[in-house]
């Protein structure tokens, strides 16, 4: 998500790629804390160093003496160093900040599926069944009312459900923090694509909630007086939008490279898939 980071940051736009989960919930936890309570693959060592980092911390927040507080936390930082991601606790891939106060936080998190792999590949195959057999049945009558459902695939469904599933706990913490620092209520936004270009809804509905946001910001400059140009707000809105889906297609366009360049050797793919 570097590149909607990078895309978003000229337009006002707060943003910031893997934020550490302490400040999602307004540093309310510790970052050891957070790495306890939503770890990032759940298992017994894991749990067990997580606890040894968390008495660790602790002894090292109340020692007296400066020499034996930083031997401690050096330990700390130690096992996070050699440990990696394992111990980072569970994260999401973006936050926005509004270019106004007045707006919500938007956290996404991005998943990519490369539908014929072979765990996707009979999910991809019902699909493109059920999409032949319906517009065949509904050639004689009058189009859908909803032509995203034909649409959008299988695959892409249950990427949003998974991401749902995995941050449902950590999100319900964010809105609570926030609920009771009276600020506004972040939005999560499970967003998917595929090598292939398909978007998800929630991409969709990420891109239309950026949009928004964004004209709200570029009208209160336009009243100021600060743009010179004679570009129209419609026209700026019109380009936000062709620039966002220029920056996916980028995306799309990479995860297709790296698709092709391990084609034929599964080890490679196999561990990129993993991670996704």
């Amino acid at each position: 998500m570097y590149g909607v980071h990078h895309y978003l940051r000229p337009f006002g736009f707060g943003t910031k790629c893997d934020p550490a989960t302490s400040k999602l919930l307004l540093d309310k936890y510790g970052d050891v804390t957070c790495c306890y309570l939503f770890p990032k693959n759940p298992g017994s060592r894991l749990l067990q160093l997580i606890n040894e980092m968390q008495a660790a911390s602790r002894r090292g927040s109340e020692a007296l003496d400066s020499q034996a507080r930083d031997i401690i936390l050096d330990r700390v930082r130690k096992l996070r160093r050699k440990f990696g991601n394992s111990v980072t606790g569970r994260r999401v891939d973006l936050l926005v900040e509004p270019p106004h106060s007045s707006g919500n936080k938007l956290i996404a998190d991005v998943t990519l599926r490369h539908p014929f792999v072979q765990s996707n590949e009979a999910k991809t195959y019902r699909f493109c069944k059920k999409v032949v057999e319906d517009t065949l049945a509904q050639r004689a009558s009058a189009v859908s009312p909803q032509p995203m459902d034909l649409a959008t695939s299988p695959v892409l469904t249950d990427a949003e459900k998974s991401k749902c599933r995995t941050y449902q706990v950590l999100m319900k913490m964010v809105v609570y923090e926030h609920g009771v620092a009276r600020l506004p209520k972040p939005d999560f936004y499970p967003m998917a694509f595929t090598s292939f270009g398909e978007w998800s809804a929630s991409l969709f509905k990420f891109l239309k909630d950026c949009t928004s946001q964004y004209y709200a910001h570029a009208s209160a400059l336009a009243r100021a007086g600060f743009y010179t140009d004679e570009c129209s707000l419609p026209e700026r809105k019109s380009s936000f939008v062709c620039g966002y889906k220029d920056v996916m297609a980028c995306q799309t366009i990479a995860a297709l490279g790296r698709l092709m360049f391990t084609a034929g050797d599964p080890a490679p793919l196999a561990a990129h898939m993993a991670l996704h």
